[in-house]
């Protein structure tokens, strides 16, 4: 009985991480938004229009470019939007994790490649969910 109970459970913790990608945050998933930052008027690259703002589209095992690019010293505001499913980033080699809803201004003081991962379990293409900010 207890083999029986422990394999539903595990089932269920298996459905729900499988599913997690499937969650919407908000209903509005069409591809007019998929790259935010130009609608709103922000920019992916600090010091230009915006000058501190960098927007992050997420969807389902991908986020809107492949590359964002920033100046190495200079604090730029992250904000996630969550297009379709549920998802947060983290910035290998640094401390930094980044919700949807809650941007969050960073400072990279060291030039290089760092890798943006999605840090929410999202479902069978969450490992292949990575971007790459490149600090100039």
């Amino acid at each position: 009985m207890k083999k029986k109970l422990w394999l539903l459970t595990a089932a269920m913790a298996l459905v729900l991480v499988l599913a997690a990608c499937g969650a919407t945050e908000n209903n509005n998933t069409d591809a007019s938004n998929t790259n935010a930052a130009n609608e709103t008027g922000q920019t992916n690259e600090a010091g230009a229009a915006g000058g501190t703002e960098l927007t992050i589209a997420a969807k389902n095992f991908e986020f809107d470019q492949t590359e964002y690019r920033i100046k190495k010293g200079e604090p730029v505001t992250i904000n996630l939007i969550n297009n379709q499913g549920v998802h947060g980033i983290a910035i290998a080699n640094t401390d930094y994790k980044i919700q949807a809803g809650d941007p969050q201004t960073i400072t990279i003081d060291d030039a290089g490649e760092y890798q943006i991962i999605c840090s929410i379990p999202c479902g069978v293409g969450h490992t292949k969910m990575v971007s790459t900010l490149i600090v100039e």
